[in-house]
């Protein structure tokens, strides 16, 4: 996980010459702009299949950085735990939920990179990496698949359009829930400089959009927020301060009129008080708000909407709001979709 640019090309360098297999965690910004070979993420672990989970087991991690997005990683790390697990990171905070880490080295990433670059031989690619890469071509076909066949303007269509689209040398600041889910499942591998960061946590919605702002202004650099509709809600006096950011700010803001996470959960099954206390349905459209803000609002209701109105809002160079209206159902369906052909894929 990257905190800097320099640390992401010391990274880079780093697996380049080690030919090792990768797994770039969507917020360190290599997934976006650097590394197209990683770990599957889209996949269940109760659901893993056993002949996959065998092939892909490691002897010998080397992380990083911080903690990971996605717990599935952790947990396929739980099932099999390799020999050594040693973290590098520049600060002395312990995060080992599975208990996997044998050796924990506090120092600067770019100059472990550096020494270890200078020490090593280069390597081709690993068989274990060859057989990563592999499946991770697969996946993306899948996915690249279902969700041009979906006619419909759904989330995953968003985040994988947005990673093709967000313009090079730009930030991009990812909400909880299901924002930085979908990007970190559906995205794809492109080529440029993306800074990429996010509010983890406890996993709060409060204070998104404030966030992205200074995240804006601190990093020096025009940035795309991805927030749902909820988290939305919760911070909307801080629209206020995206009209005086120094840099830009395009905030995509995906309305499925509640909270779509929920639906993963079981939850879900109990009709008579899911939708009313859990989801939670508003009925809000965004509009209003961002005239009293004086901020540019666009509306995308298909696909080629939400692609007009991105390219518009860069064009503009100013601040904005995209407010992307989806249907939860049909998100929902082509999620399901997509994971179930991939766990075939696996078991193949």
């Amino acid at each position: 996980l990257a905190a800097t640019v320099e640390e992401g090309k010391a990274i880079v360098a780093l697996a380049e010459k080690l030919g090792w297999c990768v797994y770039a965690d969507i917020t360190s910004g290599l997934r976006l702009g650097h590394l197209g070979t990683n770990v599957i993420r889209h996949f269940d672990q109760e659901l893993l299949p056993e002949k996959f989970n065998d092939r892909a087991r490691v002897d010998f991690v080397l992380h990083l950085g911080g903690r990971t997005t996605s717990k599935r990683i952790g947990l396929f790390f739980d099932a099999n735990t390799p020999g050594d697990y040693i973290v590098i990171k520049g600060d002395p905070t312990r995060y080992d939920p599975i208990h996997a880490v044998t050796e924990h080295v506090q120092g600067d990433i770019v100059s472990f990179c550096e020494s270890m670059i200078d020490k090593i031989a280069g390597k081709e690619q690993s068989e274990l990496a060859r057989f990563y890469d592999e499946k991770a071509k697969s996946a993306q076909a899948i996915i690249e698949e279902y969700v041009a066949d979906t006619p419909e303007l759904t989330e995953p269509f968003v985040a994988r359009q947005l990673s093709s689209m967000i313009p090079d040398a730009t930030g991009l600041f990812l909400s909880n829930s299901m924002a930085i889910r979908d990007m970190d499942l559906y995205s794809r591998n492109v080529q440029g400089e993306i800074t990429v960061a996010a509010n983890r946590g406890i996993s709060g919605i409060d204070g998104v959009i404030a966030t992205a702002a200074g995240f804006a202004c601190g990093t020096g650099r025009a940035s795309t927020l991805v927030i749902g509709d909820v988290a939305f809600i919760h911070d909307m006096n801080s629209l206020s301060i995206l009209t005086r950011c120094q840099k830009p700010v395009i905030a995509i803001v995906i309305n499925n009129d509640g909270g779509g996470i929920f639906d993963f959960l079981g939850i879900s099954k109990t009709t008579d008080v899911f939708e009313e206390y859990f989801v939670g349905p508003h009925g809000f459209s965004f509009g209003g708000v961002c005239k009293t803000f004086k901020l540019d609002h666009y509306i995308a209701k298909d696909r080629s909407g939400f692609v007009s109105s991105y390219e518009k809002a860069v064009a503009a160079g100013k601040s904005a709001v995209i407010e992307v209206i989806t249907d939860r159902s049909v998100n929902l369906k082509l999620r399901k979709k997509i994971k179930n052909a991939i766990i075939e894929m696996l078991e193949s």
